[in-house]
C-alpha cells in the first residue's frame, strides 16, 4: 500500500440545514499514472454502508490553490477551532488577502489532519490509520481558501 497525508476535513451546511462532512485526500498524479488510469473506488458493503445519496466517494482533479493556515494540536471538531477560524480570517484580511467564498458568500475553511495516514492499494482507498501525536506538537492546521 501507499500512504498519503494530510487528510483535509471540511464541514458545510446543505440547503436543508444538514451538515456535510467532506474528507479530501491528496493523491499525487504520478501515483494515479503508475496505476495505469484512475484508482478504483472503495468497494461498497451493501449491508453496512449508507446509500450513495447520503455518503459517497469520488476522485476529482484539484486545481492549483492558495491557502493560509494556523498550526493546531487538537481535532477538527474542538470548540477552539471556531476561535482559530475567526483569528485566521482577521489575519488574512488584515494582510490584504481575499478569502475565497462559497456560493452563499461564506469563507471556505478546512482542517488539515496530519496524524491520519490514508492508505491506498491497487483497489483504491484501503484504510485510514491514525497515529497519536501530543497536542503540543501542533501537528494539525486550521486553514482558509484564498483567492488566487
Amino acid at each position: 500500500y501507499t500512504a498519503f497525508c494530510p487528510l483535509e476535513v471540511s464541514i458545510s451546511k446543505l440547503t436543508d440545514g444538514v451538515s456535510r462532512i467532506t474528507w479530501t485526500i491528496p493523491v499525487p498524479a504520478d501515483t494515479i499514472c503508475a496505476q495505469g488510469s484512475t484508482l478504483s473506488l472503495p468497494p461498497r458493503d451493501e449491508v453496512n454502508d449508507p446509500p450513495r445519496d447520503i455518503a459517497g466517494c469520488s476522485y476529482e482533479y484539484m486545481d492549483r490553490r492558495k491557502v493560509a493556515t494556523f498550526s493546531y494540536g487538537g481535532d477538527a471538531q474542538d470548540e477552539a477551532v471556531t476561535e482559530l477560524r475567526k483569528k485566521l480570517y482577521q489575519s488574512v484580511t488584515r494582510d490584504g488577502l481575499k478569502p475565497k467564498l462559497d456560493e452563499k458568500g461564506r469563507p471556505q475553511f478546512f482542517f488539515y489532519q496530519n496524524e491520519c495516514k490514508n492508505c491506498f492499494t491497487e483497489e483504491g482507498l484501503g484504510m485510514a490509520v491514525y497515529e497519536w501525536r501530543p497536542k503540543f506538537l501542533q501537528g494539525n492546521a486550521v486553514g482558509i481558501e484564498l483567492q488566487l
